[in-house]
C-alpha cells in the first residue's frame, strides 16, 4: 500500500499541495485528476522523491519513506514521452534497470525477453527504438518499468500520445499487470475518461486541494460542486446544479417547448443544444438529426444534482 499523509507543499506564495491524504492499495490504480497547474505533477514528484514536501509523510508498504532517496524507493515511472534510450535496442532498454542493479548481461537479457513475451514484443527484441510504433514504444517503457519489480508504479499521463484504440488496449494491459503483480499505482491525468477507465478510485485536485474522492461511478453520479463536475467533463453544469444529459427526454407531451440552438454529429449519435425556459442552455443526445426549431423537452428533476458550498472529502 502507498499513502500520502497530510502532504503540504508551497512554491513561494503558491500552495500546490494542502494537507493531502491519499492511499492506494496493492493491485489498484489511484488517479489524481486535475487541470494544468493543479499540483498533480508535484504530488507525483513527491512520491518519487524528486521533490520534498514542506510537511507530511510518504509511506510505502508500512514504511515511512519521506526522507529516502529516489533510487532507494524501489519505484518505477512511466512518462507520456516514453523516455526510451535511442542508442539501446529494445531488449537493452527493457533490461536497463536490472543491469543497474548488478544483474549480469545474460540474466538481464533473459528477464527482458520474458517481459517482452508478456507484452507480445518478442519479435522486436533486437530492433532499434526508431523502428517501433508509438504503441510498441510504450509497451517497451512498461516492460522496463515492471522488470525491476517496483513497489510502486507512477504513471505520468503515459497514454496521451497514443491513438484511442492503442490507448484503451494499453490501459487494459497495465490494469491486468498491476493486478497480477499486486503493485499499487498512481496515475496523474487531466483526462476524465482516462482516469475513469483506468483507476479504481479518483481524487479530484484543484489549487492543491482534494475537492472530491471516490470511485469513478460515485464521482460521475454525484459531483459535489461545479468545479468537480467541470473537472469530470460533465455537461449542463452551473454554479448551483448539474443536470445529466440523460435527464432530458425529447417528447411530444409533458414537457417544455425549447428552442433548438444547434445539432452536432457525434460518432454514435447527435449532440443537441437547446434553450430551456427554466434551466437555460442545455445539452442532450439524440439518435437522429433534429430539423425542428422548437421541440418539447421533459426533464426528470429527480436526476438533477444540487451543489452545496464548502463540501469537501
Amino acid at each position: 500500500m502507498f499513502a500520502f499523509k497530510s502532504i503540504t507543499k508551497r512554491f513561494g506564495q503558491t500552495m500546490v499541495a494542502e494537507h493531502i491524504d491519499l492511499q492506494v492499495e496493492a493491485g489498484e490504480i489511484l488517479a489524481i485528476l486535475g487541470a494544468s497547474g493543479s499540483g498533480k505533477s508535484t504530488l507525483l514528484h513527491i512520491a518519487a522523491g524528486l521533490q520534498k514536501a514542506d510537511s507530511g509523510e510518504v509511506w510505502l508498504n508500512g514504511e515511512n519513506i519521506t526522507f529516502r532517496q529516489p533510487e532507494k524507493r524501489e519505484i518505477a515511472m512511466m512518462f507520456q514521452d516514453f523516455a526510451l534510450f535511442p542508442h539501446l535496442n529494445v531488449w537493452q532498454n527493457v533490461a536497463f534497470g536490472v543491469r543497474l542493479r548488478g544483474v549480469g548481461k545474460a540474466a538481464a537479457r533473459e528477464q527482458a525477453q520474458n517481459w517482452l513475451a508478456k507484452l507480445n514484443l518478442s519479435h522486436a527484441a533486437n530492433r532499434t527504438i526508431a523502428q517501433l510504433s508509438g504503441g510498441e514504444q510504450q509497451r517497451v517503457a512498461l516492460a522496463r518499468a515492471l522488470i525491476v519489480q517496483p513497489k510502486l508504479l507512477l504513471l505520468d499521463e503515459p497514454f496521451s500520445s497514443l491513438d484511442t484504440a492503442l490507448r484503451q488496449q494499453l490501459q487494459q494491459e497495465i490494469i491486468a499487470l498491476i493486478r497480477e503483480y499486486h503493485i499499487p499505482a498512481l496515475l496523474v491525468s487531466h483526462d476524465p475518461a482516462e482516469a475513469a477507465l483506468t483507476a479504481q478510485h479518483i481524487a479530484l485536485l484543484a489549487d492543491g486541494r482534494i475537492i472530491q474522492y471516490g470511485t469513478p461511478a460515485e464521482l460521475f453520479r454525484r459531483p459535489v460542486s461545479a468545479q468537480a463536475a467541470r473537472l469530470l467533463g460533465c455537461l449542463n453544469v452551473s454554479e448551483s446544479h448539474y443536470i445529466p444529459p440523460q435527464a432530458l427526454e425529447w417528447t411530444k407531451q409533458d414537457g417544455e417547448n425549447c428552442a433548438v440552438l444547434a445539432c452536432f454529429r457525434q460518432p454514435a449519435n447527435w449532440r443537441v443544444l437547446i434553450m430551456h425556459p427554466k434551466w437555460g442552455e442545455l445539452t442532450f443526445f439524440a439518435n437522429q438529426f433534429i430539423e425542428q426549431s422548437i421541440i418539447c423537452i421533459h426533464i426528470d428533476e429527480s436526476q438533477i444534482v444540487p451543489f452545496h458550498t464548502n463540501i469537501l472529502r
